[in-house]
């Protein structure tokens, strides 16, 4: 088998990512992978290699950004989020706070229930105590 000279290796630089590949510049396996630039909020151009995975949800995260992006530009407002998202949000919250606070009561109400129980039983106890009777038939 021949030597070929001209493999890079490809890895994308999401870190929970193992996607790595060996390959040609300009082939199948290097055209799975991407670079993309950003400036952060400190002014700083990043660049980071992504696989064909973590592309497509870059893209999906871009588009929204650019969306706010336009929103700012044009009055000066826009949120990464949208307030449909944001009120689903919430009202998935108040779903979950109101199961748990019903759970919590239900639980709340079985204790209270079970030491009334108790109470009774100790009154019954206290009013009925168990006499020890060691012959057969109660009489001695």
């Amino acid at each position: 088998m021949a030597i070929q000279d001209g493999y890079s290796r490809y890895q994308c630089d999401v870190q929970s990512c193992g996607n790595v590949s060996y390959a040609l510049p300009d082939s199948n396996g290097a055209d799975q992978y991407s670079v993309r630039r950003r400036i952060d909020a400190n002014g700083q151009e990043v660049k980071m290699t992504l696989c064909a995975e973590h592309e497509k949800a870059y893209l999906e995260k871009a588009q929204k950004v650019d969306a706010m992006w336009a929103q700012f530009t044009k009055d000066g407002t826009g949120d990464l989020v949208t307030q449909a998202e944001l009120d689903k949000a919430k009202a998935d919250l108040a779903r979950v706070t109101k199961d748990r606070d019903g759970w919590w009561k239900r639980a709340k109400d079985a204790e209270a229930e079970r030491d009334a129980i108790r109470a009774e039983y100790d009154a019954y106890r206290a009013a009925h105590p168990e006499t020890t009777d060691t012959t057969e038939g109660g009489e001695s």
